[in-house]
């Protein structure tokens, strides 16, 4: 019995790739007045899509070329190993590259050389600039003050409405101050009406417990 169902299945589809063979070869082409339209809008896969205003146009791109065609120059090996230079030739590309003013303030090797724009008589290693720091305290005692939790919520408490004021730095309980005028009303009034509620957890023990416990 299984084996006359794989024959049956292996028959219809011998059939099926039959038909799609005799469609391919009967199938009706396509005229080349019509097949210029449907290339600029179906064209087949990895065919250039050309507009059916040019498509019989030569094709003139292929056989272009633009700018110089490009000298053998050094190739890689050279430039990223070059060979030695001997003393004499060292010496020359030294006298060449003294004449760059980049070579002159920051020679290979050295720091760059701001001397030259400092007033006379300026002692390079000796001359400071500025104001002499003052230590007063310690990075601990600005980090962690010798303070109380008091004494530190009542600094932050006196700078907190500056900085609401500034960057609305709002505590995660204080509400928002929009500068209403509560003439009319109260400001703590409430609109609507009172959702019923337990605080002992009677609603929500509902959810909880399926509908057959509850009747038992």
């Amino acid at each position: 019995y299984i084996q006359s169902e794989v024959f049956t299945a292996y028959s219809f589809y011998c059939i099926l790739f039959l038909l799609h063979t005799l469609f391919i070869l009967f199938q009706p082409i396509t005229p080349a007045v019509v097949k210029k339209f449907t290339s600029s809008s179906h064209p087949k896969p990895g065919a250039i899509r050309v507009f059916y205003g040019k498509a019989n146009d030569p094709v003139v791109p292929l056989g272009l070329s633009h700018g110089i065609i490009s000298e053998i120059s050094d190739n890689v090996k050279t430039l990223v190993n070059p060979p030695i230079r001997t003393w004499v030739q060292q010496n020359i590309l030294n006298e060449h590259e003294r004449l760059y003013s980049t070579n002159q303030r920051a020679p290979l090797g050295k720091s760059y050389d701001q001397a030259s724009r400092l007033p006379k008589g300026v002692d390079v290693y000796k001359t400071t600039f500025g104001k002499k720091l003052l230590r007063d305290i310690t990075a601990r005692e600005l980090v962690n003050p010798q303070k109380s939790w008091a004494q530190v919520d009542k600094e932050a408490q006196e700078g907190h409405p500056l900085y609401v004021l500034t960057h609305n730095d709002y505590k995660p309980e204080e509400q928002v101050d929009r500068k209403y005028s509560w003439t009319r009303c109260n400001k703590y009034s409430t609109f609507g009406i009172q959702t019923p509620h337990f605080n002992d957890g009677r609603n929500i023990k509902k959810p909880l417990n399926w509908l057959q416990e509850e009747q038992l």
